[in-house]
């Protein structure tokens, strides 16, 4: 599995499967949010071109979702990529499943 663009592997199931599950939070939290499936990887969050509030409901909604308080010194990339933040939550322990 590739994302858009060829440049990024999701070769990791847990990884594969948080992304999706990001993305499931992202449509039904966020109105008019329809990520692709086949782009995760770099700037696959940015590219939604969500507005601020927009970005600030999904971020409290990972966080309700999943458990977690965002670190405040997070790396943005985090923050613009389904794959990237889903690596991130499995670093900070939060189960793929």
């Amino acid at each position: 599995m590739t994302a858009g663009g060829g440049e990024s592997k999701l070769a990791d199931t847990d990884v594969e499967a948080m992304v999706g599950r990001l993305m499931d939070l992202m449509e039904r939290e966020i109105d008019d949010a329809t990520p692709l499936r086949d782009d995760f990887g770099p700037d696959s969050i940015a590219r939604l071109d969500l507005d601020s509030l927009a970005l600030i409901g999904y971020l409290v909604a990972v966080e309700d979702e999943f458990g977690i308080e965002w670190d405040p010194d997070v790396d943005v990339g985090v923050m613009r990529s389904f794959e990237a933040m889903a690596q991130y939550l499995l670093a900070k322990g939060v189960s793929p499943a």
